[in-house]
């Protein structure tokens, strides 16, 4: 049977390349299909409003089934900068750079991420993007390690661990994933729902959820789009 071919609508490899493992990790049946589409910067500090109305614009470039994602970073010891301007400043500053403005500064910070999916069943329906959200709390290293040429990734240390991104395998970052419940499961969990769903819960005693939630550990459900609850963070973002 020939898989669904989602289309994630972003020119960051890195990116596909870790939903691609998250997926196969949780046996979702779908190939990633990876496309570069210029995008006009929506102006919101929103990571989920700008991620949907991203998606909305592949979905009528692309009319298939497309994902999409917008990050920010903030830095306590900046009041937050550079927050949405995260291209730019990893475009414009050295990772030096940004060790010197934190000196004698808070070296906490978080990574906010949100994914945003649409396809033709949502459109029709005059439903808006799904959307998952994720935020990863940690600090800024003393010096910069891994393989990674951009500072986040070679800064960037998530609480309670000793590596920064950079030096992290995909494995490694899965564990990071799961210990901090990323947008990656809950997507897993809500194309599972969506494809071949009563498949699934044949082959899968107990269905969808408690399979994702055998492996996890933790209840799926948390993340779903239908359980929504406010981020104290951004009230803007729904917490999965």
């Amino acid at each position: 049977m020939e898989k669904e071919r989602i289309y994630y609508a972003t020119s960051n490899e890195g990116k596909v390349e870790r939903l691609r493992y998250a997926l196969d990790y949780f046996k979702v049946p779908v190939d990633i299909v990876q496309v570069e589409i210029e995008f006009e910067e929506p102006q919101s500090n929103s990571v989920e409003r700008i991620a949907r109305k991203k998606a909305i614009e592949a979905y009528e470039i692309l009319e298939r089934p497309c994902i999409t994602m917008d990050a920010a970073f903030h830095l306590d010891g900046r009041n937050g900068w550079p927050g949405h301007s995260l291209d730019m400043a990893l475009e414009s500053f050295t990772e030096n750079t940004i060790l010197k403005i934190l000196e004698g500064r808070k070296r906490s910070c978080n990574i906010e991420e949100c994914l945003a999916y649409y396809n033709g069943k949502l459109f029709k329906l005059g439903n808006p993007p799904q959307t998952f959200y994720s935020i990863v709390d940690g600090k800024i290293a003393q010096e910069g390690k891994g393989k990674y040429k951009d500072w986040l990734h070679r800064l960037f240390i998530p609480n309670g661990e000793e590596k920064t991104f950079g030096e992290m395998n995909l494995e490694e970052k899965m564990n990071l994933r799961k210990k901090f419940r990323t947008y990656h499961i809950g997507f897993s969990d809500y194309l599972l729902r969506e494809i071949g769903e009563e498949k699934e819960n044949q082959k899968r005693p107990g269905g969808i959820t408690n399979y994702i939630k055998n492996i996890l550990g933790f209840n799926i459900d948390l993340f779903h789009p239908e359980q929504k609850s406010q981020n104290p963070q951004n009230p803007d973002i729904p917490t999965k």
